[in-house]
């Protein structure tokens, strides 16, 4: 991958590829250099920015050719240059917060913590996975508990015992490292070849399955971008989520907000809704939403304006409101958008699953396993496919145009086996979801 470096007069340095993003963009900060991926791809690089040339060299060891880094470092502005790859450490990070971002089936928030740090601490960010650790102690003991319970024997102990073993000193009350550490070990001892056989064919088709497959009110489907991720209900690509009425003069929007959301928290209590003209996109009135039972609400004065020249939309508080788009190409963006993230989210689900089959797996439940992955493989594959179709239609601006080409790139990169191991591989929290 390509693209032009962007060396500014008080001395920082960036770089960005010549290319669209399908999933994301994808930000994180690695030694303090602050790096862009797609989701998708975890290990391309799009964009990178450092505060000078000295701080982009020394990060240099995180990629696979330390060279790439060193030219970008020393290039002119304007200059076109190859782009980085990351190395494993980092493709873990990007892997790590692009499923905390984007994944739109439920995980648990502890274990994405234990994620965080174990990224953090593998990619060098010591201070930050330290504080996670401490965070996500007692989530680590819940797991092990629930493990031994069930005698699991699957992936989850892996990559459990990676983050353990990742852990600072002092994580941990005294004498319980050591009991986790055995627990794990013990049951990875236990862990048969065949098993990893069966994931390896699984994942490369070879034991694909073949399944069958006027009022007042509207309803209209989330834009995705702009709502804290995992916030509202999610039923589906085109199923929508947000109830609207036209009142007096006001228009009122509410959906219905999923059951391991804290309707006390930050993330359901700091929403709002806007309303836009439809054409220009323009927005034209706010008003902040409220949390009623389960549910988010809010209700926004028209002042006059026609109800049916609108578009509403709700949006988190830590979005930037010159981002909001709702005039048609960005409603059509929107929907994509939501194809894409489900396809991904199908595709990595697949991964975890094949992923899951252990040594203790009856054949019912190895046949199981067989057939969820291969559904979810194909709904990823179906919905990616349409939105190339739709994306495709998408013209008139180089960006429009690099971002089509990148929804197709992901339909092809979906049609790929999903990844059942390694830095790109099922997170601890996307095994845990799938364990039981």
């Amino acid at each position: 991958m390509w693209g032009t470096v962007e060396a500014a007069a008080d001395g920082s340095i960036s770089w960005h590829a010549d290319a669209g993003v399908a999933l994301g963009p994808i930000l994180f900060e690695v030694d303090g250099v602050q790096l862009i991926v797609d989701a998708a791809a975890p290990e391309n690089i799009v964009a990178l920015a450092a505060v000078d040339a000295d701080k982009l060299r020394s990060v240099a060891h995180w990629f696979t050719d330390p060279a790439v880094i060193a030219t970008i470092a020393a290039a002119d502005d304007g200059t076109e240059t190859e782009g980085p790859v990351a190395g494993d450490a980092v493709r873990r990070v990007a892997t790590v917060e692009a499923v905390d971002s984007l994944v739109l089936s439920d995980l648990d928030e502890g274990v994405l913590l234990l994620d965080h740090a174990f990224a953090a601490t593998t990619a060098g960010n010591l201070g930050r996975g330290a504080e996670h650790f401490m965070l996500a102690s007692v989530v680590a003991d819940r797991m092990v508990t629930e493990i031994a319970d069930h005698d699991y024997l699957g992936p989850l102990n892996s990559r459990l015992l990676e983050a353990v073993l990742a852990a600072p000193e002092g994580t941990f009350p005294d004498g319980d490292r050591t009991e986790y550490i055995s627990i794990l070990r013990g049951r990875l001892d236990r862990t048969d070849g065949p098993w990893r056989t069966f994931v390896e064919a699984s994942a490369s088709g070879e034991l694909a399955l073949t399944l069958g497959e006027a009022q007042s009110v509207s309803a209209q489907i989330a834009d995705l971008r702009l709502v804290p991720r995992r916030l509202l209900t999610f039923g589906g690509p085109d199923v929508p989520e947000v109830t609207i009425t036209n009142g007096d003069d006001e228009v009122t929007l509410s959906a219905q907000l999923r059951p391991s959301v804290d309707v006390d928290g930050a993330e359901a209590n700091e929403v709002f809704a806007v309303v836009a003209d439809e054409e220009t996109g323009e927005l034209l009135s706010h008003a902040p939403a409220r949390v009623v039972g389960d549910r988010v609400e809010a209700t926004v004065a028209l002042h006059g304006i026609d109800p049916d020249t609108v578009r509403c939309a709700l949006v988190g508080s830590e979005v930037n409101i010159d981002s909001v788009r709702l005039d048609e190409i960005g409603t059509r963006i929107a929907g994509i958008d939501r194809q894409c993230r489900f396809a991904w989210s199908e595709h990595r689900r697949a991964g975890a699953l094949l992923a899951s089959v252990s040594a203790s797996s009856t054949e019912a439940e190895v046949e199981k396993v067989a057939r969820a992955a291969s559904r979810a493989r194909k709904s990823a594959e179906r919905e990616v496919k349409s939105a190339a179709k739709r994306a495709s239609r998408l013209s008139g601006t180089a960006g429009l145009n690099q971002y089509a080409a990148a929804v197709t790139w992901l339909s092809d990169r979906l049609a790929e086996a999903p990844a059942t191991d390694g830095p790109t591989g099922p997170t601890i929290a996307e095994l845990y979801a799938v364990a039981y």
